[in-house]
């Protein structure tokens, strides 16, 4: 079985494997939710467009009693499994795949920007401009 690890500011309440499968401790009793000493429910991504091209990754909104945000898996899974951090703007998240529902760590890889570029370049995805 796959280790989990505990979602930075939401320890109490989610923990994420490498697959990207999290886990809620939030239990509903009648109105309330209480917290519990064993994982409930597995949380499914809801599809959000971003970017200008309005792209479409999965994402979730994790709650902690206090403060609603809104997470991307993938982005979870790099920060926990993969020292990836989110402050740091020149690195990206890349699917090697190119399909963003697909977010194991073994699909992904963090990238600069100008390696990113490089890359498409080689694959063909960007055009010289002189011609």
């Amino acid at each position: 079985m796959k280790e989990f690890k505990r979602i930075p500011w939401f320890e109490w309440y989610y923990d994420i494997n490498e697959d990207g499968k999290i886990r809620s401790y939030r239990k509903r009793t009648n109105r309330w939710a209480v917290l519990s000493d064993t994982p409930q429910v597995l949380i499914k991504p809801r599809i959000k467009t971003s970017g200008k091209n309005k792209k479409e990754f999965p994402a979730v909104t994790l709650y902690n009693g206090i403060h609603k945000s809104k997470f991307y898996p993938s982005r979870l899974v790099a920060q926990l499994f993969m020292w990836y951090n989110p402050a740091d703007k020149i690195k990206q998240i890349i699917f090697k795949d190119g399909n963003p529902m697909n977010y194991w760590i073994s699909n992904l890889y963090i990238w600069t920007v100008s390696e990113r570029a490089l890359n498409h370049f080689r694959l063909g995805y960007l055009q010289n401009k002189d011609g």
